[in-house]
């Protein structure tokens, strides 16, 4: 199984959620999920910005959100990994609460998007998250 860490994990009984807020955690995350040339490219694009950007992809059976920001030579990132189990009635109640928390709804489609995708994954490849470095 697949290990990605992150500071914090919070269990509510209907989804499980890791965070990475401290800017090393986020790049060892980062450096696990995905391919060299890929983050090397996802990199390239924060620094062009010139300001923080952010994205949605999934990671086995984490939908993810991604914000970085690199000004000079400096990164900062957070990172939130978000597991609804499965259950098309936990990923809407986490898109209503995404709406009422303020977010696009461009950003609430994305993340249904994502699960749509982990739904019709077949693979069966699973990640477990492990807390390193934790901040409570």
């Amino acid at each position: 199984m697949k290990k990605i860490f992150v500071n914090e994990i919070i269990d509510n009984g209907t989804t499980v959620q890791g965070l990475a807020v401290l800017n090393h955690t986020v790049l060892t995350a980062l450096k696990d999920m995905y391919e060299r040339t890929h983050l090397d490219k996802i990199m390239f694009l924060a620094q062009q910005a010139g300001q923080p950007i952010y994205f949605f992809d999934r990671y086995c059976q984490y939908i993810v959100f991604v914000q970085i920001s690199i000004i000079g030579v400096g990164f900062e990132g957070a990172l939130s990994m978000i597991d609804c189990k499965g259950d098309y009635d936990t990923a809407l109640d986490q898109y209503l609460e995404y709406q009422k928390n303020g977010w696009d709804v461009g950003d609430r489609t994305k993340f249904m998007q994502k699960f749509e995708e982990i739904i019709n994954d077949k693979s069966g490849i699973q990640a477990e998250l492990v807390v390193k470095d934790a901040v409570r």
